[in-house]
């Protein structure tokens, strides 16, 4: 996070653009995205019990409201706790969809299992391309997914008594969540690499 209190004028306002930039896009596609999330957590409540996926998309929806009703006008500078209560409300969200992942994951079926990797792979591009332009919203956003989807990992195979599953399963989780990491980087120095040029054009 920032140090919001020794923040300079330039750098404050860059802060203030950005999570302008971050609100606009999250905005623009939040109805699209909500239909698309649904539809995750209805294919997952074919493997685990429906009442349960619909609380975690509970969870979720109210999330995503009361995020975007934070971030609205967000001044970090000014309101530094409304700005650490923006980056943490993507916590339960992510864990969230994460979680009805994970409960898939652990079903005995291989389609479940293609369903619960497409879930967390959806959720790691969102994070790289869309909830990246404020570096650290993509970063807790990341560390939560990661968290999660290793906890209900080491579950199933511990579960199972296959410590090579978990080994090599592991293992392929770090690389995949190691190359989202560099792309969440990459895409954020394209989008702030993009507002500099817009902002020196005018």
């Amino acid at each position: 996070m920032f140090p919001l209190a020794s923040l300079s004028k330039s750098e404050g306002e860059r802060l203030r653009d950005e999570l302008r930039r971050q609100y606009r896009i999250l905005r623009g596609e939040f109805a699209f995205r909500i239909v698309l999330v649904a539809l995750g957590y209805a294919v997952c409540s074919m493997y685990v019990s429906p009442a349960l996926m619909a609380m975690l998309f509970l969870v979720e929806l109210v999330g995503e409201f009361i995020s975007q009703g934070l971030l609205r006008g967000l001044d970090p500078a000014r309101s530094p706790g409304r700005y650490r209560a923006f980056l943490l409300s993507l916590v339960p969200m992510e864990a969230s969809l994460i979680t009805a992942a994970g409960l898939v994951w652990m079903q005995d079926d291989p389609y479940a299992k293609a369903i619960a990797i497409g879930i967390i792979m959806s959720s790691l591009l969102h994070l790289c391309s869309v909830r990246s332009i404020h570096l650290a919203l993509g970063v807790i956003g990341m560390a939560t997914v990661a968290t999660v989807a290793l906890v209900f990992n080491t579950l199933h195979w511990v579960g199972l008594g296959n410590w090579t599953g978990l080994a090599v399963s592991t293992t392929t989780a770090l690389v995949a969540l190691g190359y989202a990491a560099i792309a969440m980087v990459s895409n954020n120095r394209l989008h702030r690499s993009g507002a500099e040029a817009a902002a020196a054009a005018r």
